[in-house]
């Protein structure tokens, strides 16, 4: 059974799932007006012990290039554009972690969630609903999951969650932190770490 997490809360991944190794960050949103589409995107900041990006490319997102970590641990699995529905339990985006093989350089994995526009900006507060879900990427069992349903309305990136080392093991926990708003949200994650 999955754990329900709030902002904040976190979970020991050996305790939790022992054995575990790859993991899947998914997220999946619904827009409020189905006749307008809010392209959001999740992506995954490589930090150091300094909590900063360690290199220009510790960043996996949906650019061509960037989409696989240079460790090859880190996977971005895909760009959805639209968002999904209320009755759906999939996914629509998801990042994938082989947590042996993440470069030592890497203390934390911040998983962000961020708007895309060529336009003016599009606020999560026309999002409806949004979800993480971190699950076992050998099993695709649920470990914990929770809702992000707290009001960012004003903002276009959010530092969803993260994965921190501690000593072999890592935790995971979510952040739910409003970064920026830009009209291209990834900028402001970008900026920040």
């Amino acid at each position: 059974m999955a754990l329900n997490l709030k902002k904040g809360g976190s979970l020991n991944l050996r305790k939790e799932a022992p054995g575990l190794s790859n993991v899947i960050v998914e997220l999946a949103w619904v827009s409020k007006d189905k006749s307008k589409v809010v392209d959001l995107d999740a992506s995954a900041l490589l930090l150091g012990a300094n909590g900063k990006m360690w290199a220009e490319d510790s960043i996996v997102y949906y650019q061509k290039g960037y989409s696989t970590s240079p460790d090859g641990a880190v996977v971005y699995g895909g760009d959805d554009r639209g968002g999904g529905d209320e009755e759906s339990e999939e996914s629509n985006e998801e990042i994938k972690i082989d947590l042996k093989r993440v470069d030592s350089k890497t203390q934390t994995i911040m998983c962000v969630i961020t708007s895309y526009s060529e336009g003016a900006p599009e606020h999560f507060g026309k999002v409806r609903s949004a979800s993480a879900r971190i699950k076992n990427g050998d099993t695709g069992a649920v470990i914990g999951e929770c809702d992000l349903a707290e009001d960012m309305s004003g903002f276009t990136s959010m530092a969803m969650a993260k994965l921190t080392r501690d000593g072999d093991n890592w935790k995971f926990e979510i952040v739910g932190q409003g970064l920026g708003k830009s009209a291209i949200g990834l900028e402001d994650a970008i900026a920040r770490y």
